[in-house]
C-alpha cells in the first residue's frame, strides 16, 4: 500500500492539495461540505492504492472541479502533516492516525469551466490574491497560501 506513509511511527493517509491559478492570476477555491458558509480551501483528496501523487492530483482535479486543461503543474518543497486526536479517529473510525498533504500549483486557462463534486463540493470562486485570505478562514490553510504563494511567486505586486 503506497497510499500511506509513516512518520515518526503514525500512520498517515497520503493526499494531495493544489493551489490553482488561471491567467488572471485568479486563485480557484472549494468550499467542501461541512465547511462553514465564509470558509474556502485548496482543492485536493486522498491518494489511492496505486496511484502516484501526480495520478491523484489529475484525478482529484478532474473529480471535485472538472479541470480537464492544464497549463503546467509544479510541486512545492511544502508537505504538510498532522496527526488526529484519538476522540477524532474514534469518531470517524479510522484506522490510520493523521493526514500527510504534499501540495502543488497548478495553472489552468482563463476559459476553464468549473463543475463541482456535488456529493463533496459545496461552492467554488475564484479570487483575487488581496481576497484569498479574507476567504481561507482557517489558520494553517493562511499559512500554507502564504508559504506556496511565495514559493511560486503568485502575488501581485502592489
Amino acid at each position: 500500500m503506497n497510499n500511506f506513509v509513516d512518520v515518526d511511527g503514525l500512520k498517515l493517509k497520503k493526499k494531495v492539495r493544489a493551489l490553482i491559478t488561471n491567467d488572471d492570476m485568479e486563485f480557484l477555491l472549494i468550499r467542501p461540505h461541512g465547511y462553514k458558509d465564509n470558509s474556502w480551501t485548496f482543492v485536493g483528496g486522498g491518494v489511492e492504492d496505486g496511484e502516484t501523487d501526480m495520478e491523484a492530483l489529475y484525478r482529484e482535479l478532474q473529480e471535485e472541479v472538472n479541470i480537464q486543461e492544464i497549463t503546467s503543474v509544479q510541486e512545492s518543497s511544502l508537505v504538510n502533516w498532522f496527526a488526529f486526536s484519538e476522540e477524532f479517529k474514534a469518531k470517524k473510525n479510522f484506522d490510520y492516525d493523521g493526514q500527510h498533504a504534499t501540495y502543488f500549483h497548478v495553472s489552468v486557462p482563463n476559459h476553464t469551466q468549473i463543475t463541482i463534486q456535488d456529493c463533496e463540493v459545496a461552492d467554488f470562486c475564484w479570487s483575487s490574491d488581496k481576497d484569498v485570505l479574507k476567504r481561507i478562514t482557517v489558520s494553517k490553510h493562511r499559512e500554507i497560501f502564504n508559504f506556496l504563494a511565495d514559493e511560486f511567486e503568485l502575488l501581485s505586486i502592489a
